[in-house]
């Protein structure tokens, strides 16, 4: 799950010409507009990401006009893209909540330090609370918790445009009459902004790669599970055919029966065209395009390979999403990925970007499934 708000350090200060009182702070593979002097560099702040939707809180009483929400934004001739906030925020307790939902916690039971001389495990949280005001007053005493996620700590919730009205197919919370949870057994098609993880670059390095364009339309997974074809949105699986656009596509590509022939591969992909997110790429007709391939067997569990998804979708008489660039070698870095990023759909309209992976299926430490996402700042400043 995306870290909307997250502790991290912040990495370069870099003075803005032509103004005193702000200056570019580097943070993960983002830059974001700080005020002079509030952070240090190796410092520790509060990151908030882009499309973060912050609490109604009096801190934040300046974004109340943008909804509380954290968007890509041009000043100084310089892009912003996500709030940097002294970390001061969190309280004692939430310090110690923190430290009980680490995941350093659930996977090691133990800490280094806590400041220079106190040593704490997870049956010492009395030292912990002792401990954590004046933790806070010197942050950098708090360094083990840095990638430390505080979303739902602080109440930050995800702007999502998926999200219409209650129920619908794309929103989140319970599955509405007709609806089922996304099934455990296939991953959801998130992918995470290179930015939030830059680490993933030297994973991919030396990597033969393939960028295909990012689609902007809905996310659908259909598979055959031997018996019958399940469907499903964003977030929810669709039990019964319907009108809508999930079940209209599998009509209209007969997946009931092309997917019959490769049962437990689920096939997922955007559907975009006409009534889909404004339509950005002026289609006359839905449209299916497959991304992933997934072998949800109990002896898989695994994506196929790129050349593999190209084969299958061909011998099916499916499209895939469209591709952009490929190389033998991956060595971008993120600035470079981002110009490659820009560019228009075949109808002259901004892309929304490119998603990147090694030609050959590859696990990450950092990720699980080696893959990231990059959006044009172009898109995202259209956007704001």
């Amino acid at each position: 799950m995306r870290k909307l708000a997250s502790i991290q350090r912040i990495e370069a200060l870099t003075p803005i010409e032509g103004k005193d009182r702000i200056e570019l702070a580097d943070i993960l593979g983002w830059q974001a507009i700080v005020k002079k002097g509030e952070f240090e560099v190796g410092g520790l702040c509060l990151f908030f990401e882009i499309d973060s939707i912050l609490p109604d809180r009096p801190e934040f009483e300046f974004l109340r006009d943008k909804k509380f929400r954290i968007k890509t934004m041009r000043m100084g001739g310089v892009l912003s893209q996500g709030l940097a906030w002294p970390i001061d925020i969190l309280t004692p307790d939430q310090i110690v909540q923190v430290y009980e939902d680490s995941r350093r916690v659930q996977e090691w039971r133990a800490l280094e330090t806590f400041g220079t001389d106190v040593h704490f495990s997870p049956t010492h949280l009395d030292t912990l609370a002792a401990h954590a005001a004046t933790a806070l007053e010197a942050s950098s005493r708090l360094t083990w918790l840095v990638g430390e996620d505080v979303t739902e700590i602080l109440g930050v919730k995800k702007y999502d445009p998926y999200v219409r009205t209650p129920g619908a197919p794309g929103s989140r919370g319970a599955p509405p009459s007709g609806y089922a949870p996304f099934p455990y057994s296939i991953p959801k098609t998130d992918e995470v902004r290179i930015q939030s993880a830059p680490a993933l670059l030297a994973e991919m390095e030396g990597r033969p790669w393939v960028a295909t364009v990012k689609l902007d339309g809905s996310s659908a997974t259909y598979w055959h599970d031997g018996n019958r074809l399940r469907v499903c949105s964003r977030n929810y699986e669709i039990k019964e055919p319907d009108e809508g656009i999930y079940w209209r596509i599998a009509r209209e590509l007969d997946l009931e029966h092309k997917l019959s022939f490769c049962p437990l591969y689920a096939f997922q992909g955007e559907i975009v065209g006409p009534g889909v997110q404004g339509n950005p790429l002026g289609l006359d007709e839905l449209q299916f395009r497959v991304f992933n391939i997934y072998d949800t067997g109990e002896s898989g569990r695994l994506y196929m390979n790129h050349d593999t998804v190209e084969y299958l979708c061909r011998g099916h008489g499916l499209q895939m999403v469209p591709f952009a660039v490929s190389g033998e070698t991956f060595g971008c870095s993120i600035k470079e990925l981002l110009a490659m990023s820009e560019g228009t759909y075949p109808n002259g309209r901004q892309r929304e970007g490119i998603v990147i992976r090694p030609i050959y299926e590859a696990k990450s430490r950092i990720n699980g499934r080696l893959s990231f996402k990059v959006i044009s700042n172009s898109c995202l400043l259209k956007a704001a």
